[in-house]
């Protein structure tokens, strides 16, 4: 697991580098699962707390987002879902795609990765006033190929 306090290459010049690193850890810690759930949740956590800290510094709107983000990650990865768990992930889906969940847990489960995907492109976009989504996505799936080779 990446530790948030190192400097991640490719964010040191952008404004919000904080931010964006907390982007970046979310997306290599769930894309590369490493030690598990319980390695994921602490992640979770430590993020949740850098999050807070960010306060003043990086608009409301990320730290409120980020937060959710993080909450509905916890549900997801945690355990199965009940119902309550699986409403508000279904909400957030909604929120991010604008498209109702699927009804099955596999699926719910698909769709809850490809929001949270969606959400931390939607985030960076915010940070920087960047309007190029696919310029955004570009710069993550380059972050994610040298992974995928191995």
């Amino acid at each position: 697991m990446l530790l948030l306090t190192l400097p991640l290459l490719g964010c040191q010049s952008r404004p919000n580098d904080a931010a964006h690193a907390l982007l970046e850890t979310y997306m290599d810690d769930l894309t590369g699962m490493v030690g598990g759930t319980s390695a994921i949740l602490k992640s979770l956590d430590v993020q949740e707390s850098q999050v807070a800290s960010l306060r003043g510094q990086v608009p409301e709107a990320f730290i409120d987002r980020y937060a959710r983000l993080i909450a509905t990650t916890r549900l997801v990865v945690a355990k199965k879902p009940d119902s309550r768990e699986t409403q508000q992930i279904a909400a957030f889906i909604k929120s991010v795609t604008g498209h109702a969940a699927p009804s099955s847990d596999n699926n719910l489960i698909i769709a809850a990765a490809a929001a949270f995907s969606e959400e931390v492109i939607r985030l960076d976009m915010l940070l920087d006033g960047e309007a190029d989504r696919d310029k955004v996505r570009a710069r993550y799936a380059e972050r994610l190929r040298p992974r995928q080779r191995t």
